[in-house]
This record gives C-alpha cells, structure tokens and sequence, in this order.
C-alpha cells in the first residue's frame, strides 16, 4: 500500500481532476485512477491523502490530468509526496476555538489508525516539530483543554497519533491562533440625557 500526499487548492470556480498512475509517462497508458474529484472547490488550499496499491512490481508515473470546462480559472497542487503507506495515520483537522486571554479549546479529527492516544506539541515559533521533538503533552480523546497561556501571543498546535511504543504517527497540519488581550478597553460608548451641565456616559 502507497500513499499520495499532496497540497491542493482552486480559485472561486468549480474545477475538475483526476489524477492515474501507470507504467508509462503518457497521458494514454495512466490506466489505473486513483482518485476523480469530479467537479470540486477548494478555495482554502490543504493537504489531500490517496491511498492506492499497484498491481505488479515495477516503475509507475503519477499524473494529474486536469479536465474542468472552459473559462474556469486554476488548480495549485504542491508538495506532491508518494510513500509507503504509514501504519499509523496521523489525526486531521485540527481546529481552535473559544479562545481568550490565557486559555482555548483544541480538537481534531479522530485517527482511522485507532490510537491509544494522542500528543501534542504547543510552540509560539514557526518551527514544525520533527519525529525527535519531545510532546508537550498527552490526552486519550480528540480535544484538549489550554491554560496558562500568555495573553495576546501567537500560538501553534500540532498533534500526533501514538498507536504504539514503537509506530507513532507523523506530526499533524499545525493549527495557529492568538489568545487575547488581558484587560480589553471598553467598547461602544455612549451618550444620553445630555443637558447644559450634564450627561448619562455609558459603554461595553
């Protein structure tokens, strides 16, 4: 088993891809589809996986054949990856949400490989861990409570799968989001009852 890893994204139109493997570098002799789209959009560009085998042993080509109709506008595909397919999978769509000040809420898609649980890795650089980077920490279900954060900072998230002592996934799409000022300023003011010498102040 193989898997196809790739950064795929379009414009604001409907496009359509498929994408073959064969023996042969031509677009006649790509006679095995691993994936068709169809008509799709994907304007927030991300990483796809497609897993396929191969029939018999030898060299194979990959090709992506675009087919959308006329007058559309672009497919950006990067990052191709072919691999020997991971026996344990990382998990996906890592979101962020309710964050404030010091804390924030973080989940994920579950892993199809069934972990016994995840790991983490919280950083307030760019730099992605690597399979040698220790966790910032661990949790047994798809969410995970933050706290103790600093206030207004920029923050990344990874996660991990770890199905094993020995067969740990790769490191998942990092998740960014800033937490939020400490003691924000009053919003919307207001005025009312106003007369010669006095006035109602009001606000948020």
């Amino acid at each position: 088993n193989y898997r196809l890893r790739y950064r795929i994204g379009t414009g604001n139109y409907d496009e359509k891809l498929k994408i073959s493997i064969g023996n042969i570098p031509s677009s006649g002799s790509m006679n095995q589809t691993i994936v068709d789209y169809g008509a799709f959009r994907k304007t927030t560009p991300g990483i796809e996986d497609q897993f396929f085998t191969v029939p018999n042993n030898g060299n194979y080509h990959i090709g992506f054949y675009a087919y959308s109709d006329i007058n559309k506008l672009n497919i950006n595909i990067d990052d191709i990856r072919v691999e020997v397919a991971p026996t344990c999978l990382e998990p996906t769509a890592v979101t962020t949400s309710e964050v404030t000040a010091r804390t924030a809420n973080v989940s994920w898609t579950a892993s199809v490989s069934n972990p016994s649980q995840y790991e983490y890795y919280l950083a307030t650089d760019a730099v992605a861990p690597t399979s040698a980077t220790e966790a910032t920490g661990n949790t047994s279900g798809t969410t995970l409570a933050l706290s103790t954060l600093t206030p207004e900072s920029d923050y990344k998230i990874w996660v991990r799968s770890i199905c094993s002592a020995t067969d740990v996934s790769e490191w998942s799409e990092v998740s960014s989001f800033r937490t939020l000022i400490s003691c924000p300023a009053p919003t919307e003011l207001t005025s009312s009852t106003i007369t010669t010498n006095s006035a109602v102040i009001g606000w948020t």
